[in-house]
């Protein structure tokens, strides 16, 4: 692969893949495919299709817990911050806010925001409460 067609100067190694998801709810199966390019050499065994499907099943897990969350529960992606400091502490600050959030018991993100921002007390005896392991 030439690295400088492709605008990545690191990049080693470009892979499709093809995936079928399942909604959960209604069980409707939708498929398509993604394209990755990799700055890992390519090793019999190292960067094989089980090794880089396991690191696209990585970056999805990460995407899916933490960064789906705060775009969707805090539409982290519409924030108009342009300093990169700022956008850097909102970003931690809404990452570090999740655990208190899924710990107060409530069955929804979006829930347990709306009630925390209805009471205000509520959610600061929430973050007081919380213990460093």
């Amino acid at each position: 692969m030439d690295s400088e067609r492709v605008g990545f100067a690191h990049a080693l190694q470009a892979v499709q893949v093809e995936r079928t998801v399942t909604h959960k709810k209604s069980g409707k199966e939708t498929t398509g495919s993604r394209q990755f390019i990799v700055s890992i050499t390519h090793q019999p065994g190292a960067t094989g299709a089980k090794r880089v499907g396991a690191i696209v099943r990585h970056h999805w897990k990460v995407e899916n817990n933490i960064h789906w969350l705060r775009d969707a529960v805090w539409r982290e992606d519409t924030c108009r911050s342009r300093d990169p400091n700022s956008a850097c502490v909102l970003a931690l600050l809404r990452t570090a806010l999740l655990a208190p959030v899924r710990a107060s018991g409530r069955e929804s993100l979006t829930e347990a925001l709306e009630t925390f921002a209805a009471d205000r007390g509520l959610a600061v005896t929430l973050i007081r409460n919380q213990r460093l392991r």
